[in-house]
């Protein structure tokens, strides 16, 4: 049963001026929203190198800006995608060095603390069509520690694992054979006030999940009674989300909606006008600068990354995506 108004109307004029639909014809068209977030993802000195030698984690910094670059790449035009592709070869390349393949040899919490980043690597680098032949050599060699270290996985870990064993083709291992019924605070019917971002972040991981990120459109892990909660709990968390100002999390719900069908939501209006708003004048979005005095240029690729990564792949699948609504024809 729906709860919350639609407001798509007003919604639309938002959208259409958002993501570069012009009116009229002018010869400077202002970029869009999504053009000022490629352009500084491009734009983005990230030393990979440097953030390992540091502790901020190469593997997991690469992997969100795969993920970033994935988006685009998924609804790119053929020179678009050649750009990406020309942007991402360096690091592709770096996959190939010795100490990015170290997981052999590190101990159990970095091994923990990397591993899902490692074969998320792997699978970003296949579907933006990079070589993974050594990355695929690589997990033989850790397969046997990797199967083992599942057991102390999460609900929405093991089946991200799950899932990408499936892809890959490897065999699983009794911890993530079945993960059909784990669905973490959805299966648990949490109320909104026990929601901290913690258990908020693990509900949207878990519904990234059923739909591989985006990669399919549709899912067979909720059930009508899961639905319907995720439809009334979604739009809430947004609305708490947007309160705070927080729009790394507000992002990845608005985000689940979308792939939901329930995009249509007054909710996801409202958040999606503010998120617009708030993004910064370089074109990446988050407020981190109080971070910056410990973490010098290593800032924004500990913290405004993610946070644009994130944003930015809801304003793609909302304007690129032609996600389905309840309220589509």
């Amino acid at each position: 049963m729906r709860t919350s108004p639609r407001r798509a109307p007003r919604f639309a004029l938002v959208l259409f001026v958002a993501f570069g639909v012009s009116i009229g014809c002018f010869e400077h068209e202002k970029p869009t929203p999504l053009e000022r977030a490629e352009t500084w993802l491009d734009a983005m000195p990230i030393d990979l190198e440097a953030l390992a030698a540091r502790g901020y984690g190469d593997k997991k910094r690469l992997s969100e800006l795969l993920g970033a670059y994935w988006k685009l790449y998924r609804y790119a035009t053929p020179e678009h995608r050649s750009e990406i592709r020309a942007r991402l070869q360096r690091f592709a390349d770096y996959t190939h060095r010795p100490d990015y393949l170290d997981l052999a040899e590190v101990d159990d919490a970095q091994f923990k603390k990397n591993s899902m980043s490692f074969l998320r690597v792997m699978w970003l680098l296949r579907e933006m069509d990079f070589d993974i032949t050594h990355l695929l050599g690589e997990f033989q060699k850790i397969k046997d520690r990797m199967d083992a270290h599942l057991e102390s996985r999460g609900p929405w870990q093991k089946c991200m694992f799950a899932r990408y064993y499936d892809l890959f083709g490897f065999e699983k291992p009794e911890a993530i054979m079945d993960t059909s019924r784990m669905k973490g605070p959805i299966g648990e019917r949490l109320a909104i006030d026990d929601y901290h971002v913690a258990r908020a972040y693990q509900l949207t991981h878990q519904v990234f999940v059923a739909f591989d990120y985006g990669a399919q459109r549709s899912q067979s892990r909720f059930d009508a009674g899961d639905l319907a909660y995720l439809e009334t709990t979604l739009p809430a968390l947004v609305v708490k989300a947007q309160r705070k100002r927080n729009w790394d999390l507000a992002a990845e719900l608005m985000t689940c909606m979308i792939y939901l069908g329930i995009a249509d939501h007054a909710e996801f209006g409202s958040a999606m006008d503010a998120l617009l708003q708030a993004q910064n004048a370089d074109g990446s979005w988050g407020s981190y600068e109080r971070a910056r005095p410990v973490y010098g240029e290593y800032t924004d690729a500990k913290y405004y990354l993610h946070t644009t990564a994130v944003v930015l792949e809801t304003l793609v699948e909302h304007s690129k995506g032609s996600w389905q609504t309840s309220s589509s024809p």
